[in-house]
């Protein structure tokens, strides 16, 4: 069924031109909806006014889409015919809702009601003035008639005249006619009550098989006259911003919107305007910064407005550097940071991409040296970017350049290592020995061995180096002597042999004597077995002892018989040439008593008695014993003082 909310009207205009009176036309400028004709009016939007209150008035208005009857319509109107009605000669003369196929121009004037004549056509007549010649009732009357013929006795009068009382009253009254196909059936309500019935093929018997019509309203007054207006009674539009969205415009984009408005009432067709540009939808979107008004506009020309809306442009986020904090990269250990970098502004959450890799964390650590660069995207992709720099900072390291080594003197503990410095780090700096916290690069008092020093700065960053410490100039001692086959009482010459060089020479001849030349002379006063040892100590302190058993052969056993203890140091004491440690002496006098005794004996008798007293001149007995071979000697000596 067609109705003013849901049906396009078609588009097609007709060209020819009927009618027993033509008025001059004009196209209305505010809805070309509708073509106003005569002296016809526009009101508003959805009313427009047929005659005012004058004698000999006539006016029509038409819409000029034609519609097809091969499809339902159900059209709503409100009436007005005037307020005169102080005697049923005072108002004249009615309105008619019309369908003709021939064009837009049409309305003719008399009791005809703007209609008279107009062939072929369909009207609805609403006639508020008795023509007795036309066989009008008395009081206002509606009635259905074709081809423009008014007369209620022809044969084209297809249904009424419908008594509707008094209907000048200076008030709407509803007109609603409907028309359905199908089943060939016209009908007319006036206020709400049906008025009219006409079942037949309007198609076929009135327009001789076209289906296609335009409809209006024509008007017309006499001597007698009213104000007669029609309304199209369609809804008003009602515009909803109840789920109204406005997204602003971000960093320039373009991108704000409008979103959400919805609309109900109105004729289509139906256009929405956006700052004077037409639109298809009632959203609109890729919008700049700026203040946006809508205007819907229905069929009718209606319209409806809603807004200023504000559009604003949310600046891209802002990147705050103000309290970064930059950590180098220490010793290529890539552990340097970027910390302290905050963000505003823009739309959060915010994406941090740090050189193309997209992460939830805006600072960032474990980093190598380089140049980093941050882009911060906003919801909206708006970004702001920087690049920051992570510099390398170099680790300590231990320059040998002065290095010097002393190796460790024949197991002295006095080998060192001296003349190490430190470049580059970063304070404070501690060092190591072999894993032992020292306070100073150099160390000294070292023996054989490996040694690691170690240097740690105040960014964990290390260098080691490492060094040997050898045992060396060690000293070897060697002699030999001469004769091979030395005599008691002979000189025997002991000649330095040691490997390096000596500077200190210790010899222990084994009878307790000592020497500290380098090549000594010595004689044994006793024949015997004895061990020699030098002992040798070279220029880095190094000592070194050797040994060798030497046999001291005896001499010929000689015993004074005469010894002569004055005091002169000539012959004052006992002394027998050939003797060792291994002899024993006793010394008596003429009566056999001991009074001197010696073991061994060591040619040391000055003729005293063993208590130390001066023996005589005289003849005295000796006994020598060698105990080397277990032999005895004795015999007689003089003593002369």
């Amino acid at each position: 069924m067609f109705n003013f909310k849901s049906q396009l009207f078609k588009f097609l205009l007709h060209k020819r031109i009927y009618g027993l009176l033509i008025f001059f036309t004009f196209i209305n400028t505010i809805n070309s909806q509708f073509q106003i004709n005569g002296n016809a009016s526009q009101i508003d939007c959805k009313c427009y006014q047929l005659t005012p209150n004058s004698a000999g008035q006539v006016g029509s208005v038409w819409n000029i889409y034609q519609i097809d009857l091969n499809q339902p319509f159900d059209f709503n109107f409100d009436v007005f015919l005037g307020c005169n009605n102080s005697s049923v000669w005072t108002g004249a003369d009615g309105i008619v809702f019309g369908l003709q196929p021939l064009n837009t121009n049409i309305g003719t004037a008399g009791g005809g009601m703007g209609m008279g004549g107009i062939a072929p056509s369909l009207g609805v007549y609403i006639d508020t003035y008795q023509n007795t010649a036309h066989n009008d009732i008395l009081n206002d009357h509606i009635s259905i008639n074709s081809n423009g013929d008014f007369n209620h006795s022809s044969a084209n009068n297809l249904s009424g005249p419908y008594d509707l009382g008094e209907i000048e009253d200076c008030a709407y009254h509803t007109l609603r006619v409907v028309w359905n196909p199908s089943i060939t059936t016209y009908q007319v309500y006036f206020d709400g009550v049906l008025a009219l019935t006409y079942f037949g093929d309007i198609i076929n018997t009135i327009f001789g098989g076209n289906p296609t019509v335009f409809w209006g309203f024509t008007g017309s007054t006499g001597q007698a006259f009213n104000e007669q207006r029609f309304c199209i009674d369609v809804p008003d539009i009602t515009i909803d911003v109840s789920t109204l969205s406005i997204l602003d415009e971000h960093c320039g984009q373009s991108d704000g919107s409008i979103t959400g408005i919805t609309y109900t009432g109105g004729l289509s067709p139906v256009t929405f305007d956006w700052n004077g540009s037409t639109t298809l939808n009632l959203d609109t979107s890729n919008l700049t910064a700026g203040t946006y008004q809508l205007t819907i506009t229905d069929g009718l020309g209606c319209n409806e407005i809603a807004g200023p809306y504000t559009i604003n442009n949310i600046p891209s986020p802002t990147i705050d550097t103000n309290s970064m904090l930059v950590v180098d990269e220490s010793c290529n250990q890539g552990d340097g940071s970027i910390t302290g970098i905050t963000v505003s502004g823009g739309v959060s959450p915010y994406i941090y991409t740090w050189n193309g890799a997209t992460t939830t964390l805006i600072d960032q650590s474990n980093l190598s040296s380089g140049t980093y660069q941050l882009i911060v995207n906003d919801s909206y992709g708006c970004q702001d970017s920087i690049n920051v720099n992570i510099d390398s900072i170099a680790g300590p390291e231990i320059d040998t350049s002065l290095l010097s080594i002393y190796n460790e003197d024949c197991g002295q503990s006095n080998g060192y290592i001296n003349g190490l410095s430190i470049n580059n780090g970063t304070t404070p700096l501690t060092y190591f020995w072999n894993n032992n916290v020292v306070t100073s690069i150099d160390t000294n008092g070292l023996s054989l061995g490996s040694y690691t020093f170690t240097v740690l700065d105040g960014n964990g960053c290390t260098d080691s180096a490492s060094f040997t410490i050898d045992d060396i100039n060690y000293h070897t001692a060697e002699f030999d002597y001469n004769p091979s086959n030395p005599l008691a009482e002979s000189s025997v010459s002991f000649n330095d042999l040691s490997i390096d060089t000596s500077v200190y020479w210790l010899w222990d001849f084994g009878d307790g004597t000592t020497d500290t030349s380098q090549n000594p002379i010595f004689s044994y006063e006793f024949p015997g077995d004895y061990t020699v040892c030098l002992t040798s100590i070279n220029n880095f302190n190094c000592s070194d002892t050797y040994c060798l058993d030497i046999t001291i052969e005896a001499i010929e056993l000689i015993i004074p018989n005469v010894f002569t203890p004055n005091n002169d140091r000539i012959n004052d004491y006992f002394k027998i040439s050939g003797i060792n440690d291994q002899f024993e002496l006793s010394i008596l006098n003429r009566w056999g008593e001991t009074i001197f005794h010696s073991f061994p004996y060591k040619n040391n008798w000055d003729g005293r008695t063993s208590a130390g007293i001066e023996l005589p001149s005289g003849t005295y007995l000796y006994v020598l014993t060698n105990h080397l071979v277990n032999e005895n000697y004795s015999g007689t000596f003089q003593i002369q003082r």
